[in-house]
């Protein structure tokens, strides 16, 4: 799972190898020294002799289960990542912990899966159930009683703030968007789609119930800030930054007030449905990160179609990847960085790497084409 500002690598053994930046102990190792970004620190294993099933990096926190269903978090709870309610030092106020090693945070329920954007953190129970761990564990119900399927975290920075959304799935592969009350139930952040253009049901009669299904059914629907894709049928659409240009986009948008899409442009693609085997939507930068530079980190928002026969075709800022069959990709995962596994245990990855969440690489990125990596081997 590859975060902002550094990168978690789950593998069959249960064991979590962390790389990246290490200002507040995210890569949960005692004996290493604190990072700074840029520090460029190389992968090691995690400070736990625990077998893990799930982990997730947020922006300076990590998230992690281990096998016996119990719930672990590691570096910064500076925004209540891990909650109110943690272990803690005496007289010290729960913001100011930042743990150097896995903690237990619960285990009182038995967790199945760990989410993590930013500061934010979402678990999932094997029964189903969605916890929102950032806001001490407060339920995120489904209004008909349905289990959770998969979340997908978005947030979107405002200058007063940021701006949460999550996207759910249940057991009945109905789409919801969650609006994550930053405060109080009373104060919700507005959601960043409108809902039209993400055919939203009327805001107006879910304001108390902070979940909006979506209206229109589709196959297959997900999105990041500044991108999605929705399916329908045979039919994928693509909308926003990862099938436009960035000069599109900021002509399509010139004289909206602040950021966000005021106008979606979306773009059919011809897809072969039924050899893929995963669909990735994320983006190599934050949104704020890549729109004040988009002049020169111009691969913000992707959208990616893994197939069957181990090829990978990947849209960016209007632009298409292609990776052959013949590199033999086992695995692939989405995030800040898109990670892949070859069928001869090689890990590579595909994006920025920004501070160096996946090792330095020194002169190398000076040599890349805005500093964006395709196709390298992590060290």
């Amino acid at each position: 799972m590859s975060g902002e500002s550094h990168t978690l690598l789950l593998f069959k053994d249960g064991t979590i190898v962390s790389l990246g930046d290490n200002c507040c102990g995210q890569l949960g190792r005692e004996t290493e020294g604190d990072g700074i970004s840029g520090g460029g620190i190389e992968g090691k294993r995690v400070a736990s002799d625990k077998k893990f099933i799930s982990v997730a990096a947020g922006y300076d926190h990590s998230l992690a289960v281990s096998d016996d269903g119990a719930l672990w978090g590691w570096g910064s709870n500076r925004h209540f990542q891990f909650g109110f309610d943690v272990p803690v030092e005496k007289d010290l106020h729960p913001r100011d912990v930042e743990y150097k090693v896995p903690v237990q945070l619960d285990n009182t329920k038995k967790w199945k899966k760990v989410f993590a954007e930013d500061n934010i953190s979402i678990g999932m129970t094997s029964d189903g159930r969605l916890w929102n761990i950032s806001r001490n564990c407060h339920e995120i119900e489904h209004p008909h009683g349905a289990k959770w399927k998969d979340v997908r975290i978005e947030c979107f920075a405002e200058w007063d703030g940021m701006d949460y959304n999550f996207l759910l799935k249940d057991e009945k592969n109905r789409y919801w968007l969650y609006k994550m009350p930053l405060f109080s139930p009373d104060e919700p952040y507005t959601l960043f789609f409108n809902k039209d253009e993400c055919f939203l049901d009327d805001a107006e009669d879910h304001l108390d119930e902070q979940l909006y299904p979506l209206l229109k059914p589709t196959d297959f629907f997900y999105m990041n800030g500044l991108s999605g894709i929705f399916k329908e049928g045979k039919k994928f659409t693509v909308w926003g930054l990862s099938v436009i240009d960035a000069e599109e986009f900021l002509n399509a948008n010139r004289g909206s007030e602040g950021f966000g899409f005021h106008k979606i442009v979306e773009k059919e693609i011809q897809i072969d449905d039924k050899n893929i085997k995963k669909i990735l939507c994320g983006q190599f930068l934050p949104e704020v990160t890549h729109l004040l530079e988009m002049d020169r980190m111009k691969n913000g928002p992707y959208t990616a179609f893994f197939y069957k026969d181990g090829s990978l075709r990947l849209f960016a800022n209007g632009r298409e990847y292609k990776i052959g069959k013949e590199q033999g990709i086992k695995k692939v995962f989405d995030g800040y960085n898109i990670i892949f596994q070859t069928k001869d245990e090689r890990i590579f990855f595909i994006g920025y790497n920004l501070y160096d969440s996946l090792g330095d690489y020194g002169s190398e990125a000076s040599e890349n084409e805005n500093n964006f990596f395709f196709c390298k081997e992590v060290k």
